[in-house]
C-alpha cells in the first residue's frame, strides 16, 4: 500500500470522510484532507503526527513491541495476518490499522 492509500484507511477507521487525499506542498508529506466545515478542514496523516497515530492505538487497543530494532503492532484479539512490523513506530500502526480496513472491505 502507498502512504496515501495508508492514511485514507486510517481516516476511514476513525470515521473522517476524506474529501482530498494529496501531497503537502511544502512538507512533502502525504496526506488526507477532513473537510470539518465550511470553511475550514484538517489534514490527517498518522504516519507523521504522533497524536494521531497514538489515537488509532487507543481506539483499536493496538499492542505494540519493540523487538530487534523493529516495532509489532498488532491489535488485541486481532488476526495475526493484520499486524505490521517496522523500524518506525507510526508506520507499524498505520499499517495494521490499513490492514484491518482493507480486510474489512
Amino acid at each position: 500500500m502507498t502512504d496515501l492509500e495508508i492514511n485514507g484507511r486510517c481516516a476511514k477507521a476513525m470515521g473522517f470522510i476524506a474529501v482530498e487525499v494529496n501531497i503537502h506542498p511544502i512538507s512533502k508529506k502525504k496526506y488526507v484532507f477532513i473537510q470539518c466545515g465550511p470553511d475550514d478542514g484538517y489534514t490527517y496523516g498518522p504516519l507523521h503526527d504522533d497524536a494521531q497515530a497514538m489515537a488509532l492505538v487507543k481506539k483499536f487497543n493496538i499492542h505494540c513491541i519493540r523487538k530487534d530494532k523493529k516495532w509489532w503492532a498488532n491489535c488485541e484479539g486481532g488476526l495475526f495476518k493484520n499486524g505490521a512490523l517496522n523500524q518506525d513506530l507510526n508506520r507499524a500502526i498505520c499499517e495494521c490499522v490499513a490492514k484491518m480496513q482493507k480486510e474489512k472491505a
